[in-house]
């Protein structure tokens, strides 16, 4: 079993009130209703190292460890950007090995390696997404979303989907949940190499152009400040 899994369980604690318990209930719920509607051939994880899929793997993982056949691997659906980070596309590696991920990597476009996706592991039915309702198009997002019309058939399942940038970090912390170096050096949301740098909301302020950990952000809504 991955190390901290038996963190989450303690967070599942009716007596447990703080806001990182809710946060983890909440997730967990959504978690079992999907488990219940799919067979774990029929789920994959959306996975590219971020923060969010982190978490969400994280807890996935704990519920997974629960089951009668904790060895069948979970597929994870990675799909890759053009220049991803180096650092990104280490901890995907060490986090394929830490959770034993049958990880499926795809390139470029999202919608393009959906249907590849849809040829080559048919049984695949629900994906379960990081989305949260501060990424760009997801504030009218459901727990279950369907594809569009015009997208390969899948169900969409967010778990995380109202958890705030706040609530990814102190779970992530508060379980020792190893995660993207990157994050450590400002960034605190992950895209190509191009297109992201570290958040100018974190830089200090002493000319040193060193910036402070991505935890250390306090407004929430600058979470995307740095990508293009």
């Amino acid at each position: 079993m991955v190390p901290n899994v038996q963190k989450v369980y303690s967070l599942l604690d009716p007596g447990d009130e703080s806001n990182t318990s809710a946060c983890v209930k909440g997730a967990w719920a959504i978690i079992q209703q999907t488990l219940q509607l799919y067979s774990l051939d029929e789920v994959c994880i959306s996975f590219n190292g971020g923060k969010d899929c982190t978490v969400l793997l994280h807890i996935l993982h704990a519920a997974l460890a629960k089951l009668s056949s904790p060895t069948q691997q979970l597929k994870a659906l990675y799909v890759r950007y053009d220049s991803p980070f180096p650092q990104a596309e280490e901890f995907i590696k060490k986090t394929t090995k830490r959770y034993n991920l049958n990880l499926i990597t795809m390139a470029g476009d999202i919608k393009a390696s959906l249907k590849t996706l849809k040829e080559t592991h048919p049984s695949i039915k629900a994906i379960l997404l990081g989305t949260r309702r501060h990424d760009p198009f997801s504030d009218a997002l459901r727990t279950f979303s369907p594809t569009d019309p015009d997208w390969p058939r899948y169900m969409r399942v967010n778990p995380i989907l109202d958890w705030h940038h706040a609530d990814v970090w102190s779970f992530i912390r508060e379980c020792a949940i190893p995660y993207c170096s990157l994050y450590n050096e400002g960034y605190t949301s992950l895209g190509s190499s191009h297109n992201t740098a570290p958040n100018p909301a974190l830089k200090y302020e002493d000319g040193s152009n060193k910036y402070k950990p991505a935890y250390m952000l306090e407004d929430g809504r600058l979470e995307r400040a740095g990508r293009d």
